[in-house]
């Protein structure tokens, strides 16, 4: 086997099937150890010579793997590649708030200790579902092909595309499935997704850019979607929300935001639908200019 000296750190343990960190003396290398039921690789310590601070460690690789099948199965290898996702999405840790107490904010300002959440846009993607799920319309279905939202006809013709393509815009309940599952062709991106920073389909992308323009605004207020969004959460609000204005405010903020409006909030938006209606705007024209505010809040696509 391989022979070499590896310093080992206080935190690092070496207990079972930990995994064990053995960082070299040079510093120029890190190896890794996970030991598993049928591994391939052993680490001996047993007969380990301690040399001050460092200890001599023996690498053997086995000519074969004992106990359980090397290889697992596909269904089994991807409970394994899920079972690390589900135990970061349902941490305490991942699903705290990102509030930062004064006293908190004095102690570790650089949350280095992870005492509170990040606060962050979210991908263009959930910017897009988040609408739909608020508005009642998010088709929730799984799998299947790929479908084609409204886009504007002219970037599948030259000059704009390379040459005519298809795109046969969905209609009925298909048209609100997951951003997930847009068609994109390579040489041309869904705008709506490359306004907030979806990479191409031509390049890999390692970490996506989080930027902030005004092209995101304008398409969340005037974005097909968007506006079909706005007009059913209108309707559903009228419909389930309550008697009252403030009562349907309420309903309407805690559907896009799952929170309740402050007083000062409700009072704000109840000023701008009584212009509305001063308008003599019919009253799901006047509620649904509300819903496109509460649509495009700052915090309606932002990771709090």
């Amino acid at each position: 086997g391989a022979q070499g000296r590896a310093v080992v750190p206080e935190t690092d343990r070496i207990l079972g099937d930990h995994i064990c960190v053995l960082r070299l003396v040079t510093g120029t290398c890190m190896l890794i150890v996970q030991k598993r039921a049928g591994p391939l690789v052993d680490v001996s310590l047993a007969a380990a010579q301690q040399h001050g601070d460092a200890v001599t460690f023996t690498v053997r690789r086995r000519s074969r793997p004992t106990g359980r099948r090397c290889c697992p199965n596909r269904s089994q290898h991807g409970a394994r590649r899920l079972r690390p996702h589900r135990l970061i999405v349902t941490s305490g840790t991942y699903r705290q708030s990102s509030k930062v107490p004064a006293e908190l904010l004095a102690r570790d300002p650089g949350n280095r200790l992870l005492a509170r959440g990040p606060r962050f846009r979210v991908e263009g993607e959930i910017v897009r579902d988040i609408t739909l799920a608020a508005s009642g319309l998010l088709n929730e279905k799984i799998g299947g092909p790929s479908v084609f939202p409204p886009a504007p006809d002219f970037l599948f013709l030259p000059p704009s595309s390379y040459g005519p393509k298809t795109w046969t815009e969905e209609k009925g309940n298909e048209r609100y499935r997951r951003a997930l599952y847009t068609f994109r062709y390579r040489s041309v991106p869904y705008p709506v997704l490359t306004n907030f920073d979806a990479p191409n389909g031509d390049v890999s992308c390692v970490r996506r850019p989080r930027s902030n323009t005004p092209l995101q605004a304008l398409t969340t207020l005037n974005e097909p979607l968007f506006l079909e969004a706005a007009k059913a959460l209108a309707g559903k609000t009228l419909k389930e929300g309550g008697k009252t204005d403030e009562a349907r405010i309420t309903y309407a903020f805690r559907r896009t935001l799952s929170r309740k409006p402050q007083p000062a909030e409700v009072a704000e938006l109840k000023a701008f639908l009584d212009k509305q209606t001063a308008r003599n705007l019919p009253t799901e024209q006047a509620w649904t200019a509300l819903a496109r505010v509460i649509l495009n809040l700052d915090e309606t696509i932002t990771k709090e």
